[in-house]
């Protein structure tokens, strides 16, 4: 069961970056030393990108029982994934450039009020790096643009259908996993405590990109207000390296 079925609930993201420093100095050089004859070492030269073909992506998607066990596949309901629009903060669609060739799909655990597990996944395979490399610098800027928090109004969206108060936290990370280059969004969508004893929801979404290929998921939970956010955050970590090393 999907929670965008019933436009009840909206998902969202959060940044956060890293630095590398590092140190340097000049020795000096040593008096009367005779200068080499030997030609400069040539800088090394970086092995091409990889180029994965679709079926061979489609044979490395990841069974649902390694997403988690009690996962299962159903069409999908998520805005914009039959489109082959990435997931983006707050219930959002970000668009890819160039219309790739895309699998999307949609795990969920049935459980009453969407507790359990939840997995959004959609692949982009380019014609070559540099178009997915334009696709990555697209999703990054998407997901530096979501605003760090935002309060959203509850409203009436039609006879039967409403959208719960709520408000979205929203942190960015970047870094790399298995060898992808990687963007996370952190989410966490917190309703007022009368809608529900499990009103916060932990979003994460992730963006990678290796080669011709773009990877964007969204893992969640529907969990109680004590329940640390790392720990949703772990278990997307583990899903996404799995994923990525198999890939390639």
């Amino acid at each position: 069961m999907s929670r965008w079925r019933s436009c009840s609930v909206v998902v969202g993201l959060a940044v956060a970056a890293l630095g590398v420093t590092g140190c340097g100095g000049d020795g000096d050089k040593a008096e009367g030393a005779a200068p080499s004859d030997r030609p400069a070492a040539s800088a090394a030269t970086s092995a091409p990108p990889p180029t994965f073909d679709i079926e061979h992506v489609r044979k490395s998607l990841l069974p649902p029982k390694e997403v988690a066990g009690d996962v299962k596949p159903q069409a999908p309901t998520f805005p914009g994934l039959t489109e082959a629009g990435a997931p983006g903060c707050s219930a959002s669609t970000f668009s890819l450039p160039d219309r790739p060739k895309t699998i999307g799909r949609q795990l969920e655990t049935s459980k009453r009020g969407f507790t359990g597990t939840h997995y959004i996944q959609l692949v982009a395979v380019y014609p070559d790096a540099a178009g997915a490399a334009a696709g990555m610098d697209r999703l990054r800027a998407k997901a530096k643009a979501c605003p760090a928090k935002k309060h959203f109004p509850g409203k009436r969206l039609g006879e039967r259908r409403f959208s719960i108060e709520h408000t979205d936290t929203w942190t960015l990370t970047e870094d790399t996993i298995a060898g992808w280059t990687h963007v996370r969004g952190f989410e966490k969508h917190v309703e007022p405590p009368r809608t529900s004893r499990f009103n916060v929801f932990y979003d994460v979404y992730d963006y990678a990109v290796r080669g011709n290929v773009v990877i964007a998921t969204l893992y969640w939970e529907r969990v109680k207000p004590t329940t640390p956010g790392e720990r949703i955050a772990d278990k997307a970590t583990t899903v996404l390296t799995k994923q990525l090393q198999k890939i390639g």
